[in-house]
């Protein structure tokens, strides 16, 4: 048990798992933001977020050390 919790503990701080907020974009329609811990991670959970493809609204960018966000708009 106390390795599943330690598992878990290390995914959430590396930014593996995919926590997507959508909201809604300057022209009303759903975006969604997206952060992870470089641009390749970024993208890939861009793909997971948005299965059917999506639009970038913003590029990714970096907020902080190893910490980039990007929102995209789902198709």
């Amino acid at each position: 048990m106390n390795h599943v919790l330690t598992f878990t503990a290390l995914l959430l701080v590396s930014g593996c798992v995919l926590t997507p907020k959508p909201t809604l974009g300057p022209d009303g329609k759903p975006v969604t933001f997206i952060d992870g811990m470089s641009t390749a991670v970024t993208y890939d959970k861009a793909k997971k977020a948005c299965p059917n493809g999506y639009a970038i609204v913003e590029e990714p960018q970096e907020k902080a050390f190893i910490d980039y966000e990007m929102t995209v708009e789902c198709k």
